[in-house]
């Protein structure tokens, strides 16, 4: 069901899901291995699409925040713990006001928001909403350079999913 609701959203925009196949397996558990080690009393994942890495943070009850519809509902049946709104990446964290460890499963490489979502980010970061940040991408540099975090890491690169995924960890 995940694979087909992915589908329909990338032939409905593809320039917004950013990918041509879900995330893998392999993705979803190098992320949790390093959520494990972090710390923070709300996780807020955006663009979670069909779930492959909530799948393996389920337990931290992540916020969830998913721009389309379909997704959103697909996400509402597998993961029935965690707060999930429907709703742009954007402008949920120019509003958001809890402190929390950010996961961002938004492909920035070619998506025609990159420069609003990169924005909106080092605006969290600066108001000191953003306790540490992951993302994954596709291509080799760092993809938050600019948001100016302390510290940045490249912490594993998965060449089993497709395409290969690159996981950055910023404090």
């Amino acid at each position: 069901m995940s694979k087909s609701a992915f589908i329909k959203a990338y032939l409905k925009n593809p320039s917004r899901t950013g990918s041509v196949m879900p995330s893998s397996e392999r993705l979803g558990k190098a992320f949790a291995a390093q959520v494990e080690r972090l710390s923070a009393d709300r996780i807020v994942e955006l663009g979670p699409g069909t779930g492959a890495i909530t799948q393996h943070i389920a337990e931290t009850r992540p916020h969830l925040v998913e721009i389309d519809h379909e997704l959103c509902r697909l996400l509402s049946d597998r993961f029935p713990g965690c707060a999930i709104e429907n709703r742009c990446a954007v402008d949920f964290l120019e509003e958001y006001r809890e402190t929390c460890g950010l996961i961002v499963s938004i492909p920035l490489i070619n998506n025609p928001e990159r420069d609003n979502i990169i924005a909106a980010i080092r605006k969290a970061y600066a108001r000191g909403i953003i306790s540490w940040c992951m993302i994954f991408t596709y291509g080799p540099a760092s993809p938050l350079k600019e948001v100016g975090f302390e510290k940045s890491t490249k912490i594993k690169s998965v060449m089993l999913n497709l395409p290969p995924a690159h996981i950055w960890l910023y404090e």
